[in-house]
């Protein structure tokens, strides 16, 4: 049984740059997937050459982007990946809250990836560190 868990990153950026990096073909692919396909609400990500099919759930602009894995789906598991987003009015960041599931045993690597994705995401944004 795998449980939910959040993320949350600050962000320097704008709401609306912050949507499209984790919305579109393009985004997506400079920082989550080496290659990412949006069909309708059809996903595939490419990670070493190996398809991955997801299903768009739901998305809103400058708000939030939702998915599944096509397995978690076809298992009728209540899983999914959910990126979300806010503004911070103090300092004019923004805030990306990631939901996700994991195994109870690798919840400390996934965190771990996480990171890493959102590295190379700042990287992508042209932040340092």
């Amino acid at each position: 049984m795998k449980e939910q868990y959040e993320l949350e990153f600050v962000l320097p950026v704008s709401p609306k740059l912050l949507y499209q990096l984790i919305s579109t073909e393009e985004g997506l692919s400079k920082w989550f997937a080496d290659r990412v396909n949006i069909q309708k609400d059809n996903l595939t990500f490419v990670w070493s050459k190996e398809n991955f099919e997801a299903k768009i759930l739901a998305q809103k602009e400058c708000k939030f982007f939702k998915y599944a894995w096509l397995e978690d789906i076809e298992s009728n598991n209540n899983y999914f990946v959910e990126f979300s987003i806010s503004s911070n009015q103090n300092d004019n960041s923004t805030i990306l809250k990631i939901t996700d599931f994991t195994d109870p045993h690798e919840r400390n690597e996934n965190i771990m990836l996480w990171n890493s994705n959102i590295d190379q995401l700042k990287r992508a944004m042209g932040i340092n560190g």
